[in-house]
């Protein structure tokens, strides 16, 4: 169980340390933003939070734990001079101690608090706010953005420039397998280019059951491939005896004439009316 416990605080204090290094906070001596929030909430806020930096929002807001009391009260006094409280409400941050202190230590001093509720549950007794404070009900990153430049308190003076976001490259674990992938496409296309060319064998499209009368066609042909191209051409065929399926005769769509040995003339009786038939062998 420990073990997972660091795993966990050394997850949100890289993910924390990283929107510090996007969005640092306010340092200087105008007037600012104090954003409170709970840690566990910090991927779900960044995206409001990306949007007011980029507009020229003043924001600042504690990073991390506080480890001496000296610490503590230069926190506590930069918190003291915010003009205006944003308070990211969630289940987390009702839970959060430090959070609900410190907006409790703010509202003491009469600094404008906007809460913003993410969720339906009751948000003005479990964190202690007096009627003042100014409950924002949007959800989504756009409503809660439009709604905060509206509401009274979000005034001119907490805006300067514009701020660029630094975009640098992440090392996520989407990008390593990409690079493997990659890696792995390009060795296949090696090996494919390494390897001899695979040689197609061409094979017949048009097929007789009788292996005499597909040895007749082929020799029509002149060893040919007997497709349905090349069974069209063949107008002769020469056979010593007539196909047991007589039928298979019509893959041969322009066959007119068959030579057919004498010796089993009276089997070409019934193509008499389709084909000319030629007699050979014996005497003429």
């Amino acid at each position: 169980m420990r073990l997972l416990q660091r795993c966990i605080c050394v997850g949100q204090g890289a993910s924390m340390a990283r929107m510090t290094e996007l969005f640092p906070p306010y340092t200087g001596n105008q007037p600012f933003i104090f954003l409170c929030f709970s840690d566990l909430d910090e991927k779900r806020l960044r995206p409001l939070l990306e949007r007011l930096y980029e507009r020229g929002c003043r924001i600042w807001y504690p990073v991390g734990h506080v480890g001496t009391a000296a610490e503590r009260e230069q926190r506590d006094a930069r918190m003291k001079e915010a003009h205006l409280v944003i308070l990211y409400q969630t289940k987390h941050t009702r839970a959060d101690h430090a959070a609900k202190s410190a907006v409790l230590v703010c509202q003491e001093r009469s600094i404008p608090i906007i809460s913003i509720d993410t969720d339906d549950a009751e948000s003005a007794l479990s964190m202690g706010l007096d009627p003042r404070a100014v409950h924002l009900k949007a959800r989504g990153v756009d409503a809660q953005e439009d709604a905060l430049l509206r509401t009274d308190g979000f005034s001119q003076e907490l805006i300067g420039p514009p701020q660029k976001i630094p975009k640098k490259p992440l090392i996520t674990i989407a990008v390593v397998m990409l690079a493997a992938t990659l890696l792995l496409a390009g060795t296949a296309f090696l090996y494919r280019r390494l390897q001899p060319p695979e040689i197609i064998q061409a094979e017949d499209t048009v097929f007789f059951s009788d292996p005499a009368l597909t040895t007749a066609v082929r020799e029509a042909l002149d060893g040919e491939l007997i497709t349905e191209e090349t069974a069209a051409t063949v107008t002769v065929l020469h056979l010593d005896a007539l196909p047991g399926h007589l039928d298979e005769l019509s893959l041969l769509p322009n066959l007119s004439r068959i030579e057919l040995d004498q010796k089993n003339a009276g089997d070409a009786a019934p193509l008499l009316d389709r084909y000319e038939i030629v007699l050979t062998g014996g005497n003429p």
